[in-house]
């Protein structure tokens, strides 16, 4: 809750900023869109409850320690292929992830899951995960911490996360959130 007042007020103060500097002015305005909204699968989540005090010792890794929950890895590899891993993570991180960095698309979280998840999650990247993370098909030994990329060919993201989180993305139009800018000029000198 604190690092969600601390963003709100960091947005502020950025909005602030643009205004005085740009003399930018804008409004908020709501739009039926595209949007994806993550429900339970057919025979019901997969993913393993984290559990508090999990200390991961094979998880996800800073300098040779291992990290504790509440975080995730998200790399790519050569031959198109991704991987995500959650350490005690709620459902509202990994809908976060799948809207900003995966499918650049909005998500609304159906699921009704409240708890923290450990998982792993392998695709293929498609047409349909091109998200910002994805732009480049190379391999991010940084983000994975592995030195090799996996070998299967293995599934598109819709279909991996059906079959190996128990999840379902459902595609339809809903109502989003937008800024539209009405005015903005070049700043002058400082």
């Amino acid at each position: 809750m604190i690092e969600e007042q601390r963003n709100v007020e960091n947005r502020r103060m950025l909005q602030s900023l643009l205004a005085d500097r740009f003399k930018l002015t804008l409004h908020r305005e709501t739009k039926q869109v595209g949007t994806y909204v993550l429900v339970s699968a057919k025979n019901g989540p997969k993913l393993e409850e984290a559990k508090p005090g999990n200390v991961y010792l094979n998880g996800i890794r800073d300098n040779g320690e291992p990290l504790g929950p509440g975080v995730y890895k998200l790399g790519r590899y050569v031959g198109g292929r991704a991987e995500l891993i959650g350490q005690g993570l709620p459902m509202s991180t990994l809908v976060q992830l799948l809207s900003e960095k995966i499918l650049n698309r909005s998500v609304l979280d159906n699921t009704g899951l409240t708890g923290n998840y450990d998982f792993t999650l392998q695709w293929t990247i498609a047409g349909e995960s091109q998200g910002p993370m994805f732009k480049e098909a190379r391999y991010d030994q940084q983000a994975t911490g592995t030195t090799h990329p996996p070998e299967s060919p293995g599934s598109s993201f819709f279909t991996a996360i059906q079959e190996q989180l128990g999840l379902k993305l459902e595609s339809q139009d809903g109502p989003v959130e937008i800024l539209v800018i009405d005015h903005v000029e070049k700043p002058s000198g400082n």
